[in-house]
């Protein structure tokens, strides 16, 4: 179900840069990660860059050229490949995410599970049965 290519950045880009990159990707968050690409840093999401303008609106233009380790979350919920859908599910739900990180035993980025990528998966599934 995760997807394997995961659009990474470091935490040197600016706030504008990510929510760029994210706009022009169609996705909801960003994991930032150390500058050897494979351990994880930190997420941002566009939730957390709308909230940082909305909150200081009158200095917009200024906090965009800001980097992103003044906003971006350095606790990060994450998973393995291993891990049953159902309790991703579970996680995604109560922590309200709408991506969750893949990493392997060595805590290293492998791929990434979003909402998208599970409704996708179930609306495939040809004996899937649902009720209500």
């Amino acid at each position: 179900i995760m997807s394997s290519r995961v659009i990474t950045v470091n935490d040197d880009k600016t706030i504008l840069e990510c929510y760029n990159l994210m706009e022009e990707n169609n996705i909801q968050q960003l994991p930032i990660t150390a500058e050897n690409q494979l351990h994880l840093k930190g997420i941002l999401t566009k939730h957390d860059i709308l909230k940082y303008f909305i909150n200081d609106l009158e200095y917009a233009e200024e906090n965009s050229i800001k980097t992103i380790d003044n906003i971006a979350s350095k606790k990060i919920i994450t998973t393995d490949h291993i891990s049953d859908i159902r309790r991703v599910c579970e996680v995604m739900i109560d922590f309200n995410l709408n991506a969750i990180p893949v990493v392997n035993s060595d805590d290293i980025l492998v791929g990434i599970v979003s909402r998208n990528d599970i409704i996708k998966a179930v609306s495939s599934l040809p004996h899937l049965q649902l009720w209500a």
